[in-house]
């Protein structure tokens, strides 16, 4: 699978004026710094592991946190939770009852 950005020929000539991206800085920024918390290449690399399981699954073709790691499951799905909280970005119905079973068998 191919994510590179084609970039139209004409847009040299004709820069499209429609397609302004500078509001996104700020909030590709904000992005980058939550993974650049890792304070190694392993740290950095789960920390965007997490964010793609989060943002865009089909990156990583359907595999599992269990699976995207060497090391324990728990470390990536921390993660996965912490960057969730983080942007506010809402839990899956799936994962909602996957945490509310979890809390069920704890009582």
């Amino acid at each position: 699978m191919n994510h590179v950005y084609f970039r139209h020929p004409v847009e040299d000539i004709e820069p499209d004026q429609d397609n302004d991206l500078s509001d996104l800085v700020p909030k590709v920024s904000r992005l980058f710094g939550w993974i650049s918390e890792g304070r190694t290449c392993e740290q950095i690399g789960m920390r965007a592991t997490a964010m793609l399981f989060v943002c865009r699954p089909d990156y990583l073709d359907g595999r599992s946190l269990e699976k995207l790691t060497t090391r324990t499951r728990q470390n990536l799905d921390h993660l996965v939770v912490d960057f969730r909280s983080t942007f506010a970005y809402r839990e899956t119905p799936h994962q909602r009852a996957k945490h509310f079973n979890a809390e069920i068998k704890h009582v």
